[in-house]
């Protein structure tokens, strides 16, 4: 799981850098990486996930997320 963190880190940092072609522009998708980026925040405690995290909030933290994290960002 940390290595596929690693890989989509970048891509978060950097929308503009994603290879693939998507239906959507990547960086309305971004908010996908909200929990996931919340998620390895807790497990691995690593300053990069926290911050990414902070910067996707605004847009992130929708119902779902309410319902299935209950300390959302302290």
């Amino acid at each position: 799981i940390r290595s596929a963190m690693e890989w989509l880190v970048p891509y978060v940092q950097d929308p503009s850098s994603w290879p693939y072609p998507t239906n959507k522009p990547i960086a309305e998708q971004l908010v996908g990486a909200v929990p996931l980026l919340y998620m390895a925040d807790k497990a691995y405690g690593e300053p990069i996930y926290r911050q990414l995290l902070e910067g996707l909030t605004p847009y992130g933290l929708d119902h779902r997320f309410r319902l299935l994290f209950a300390d959302p960002l302290p």
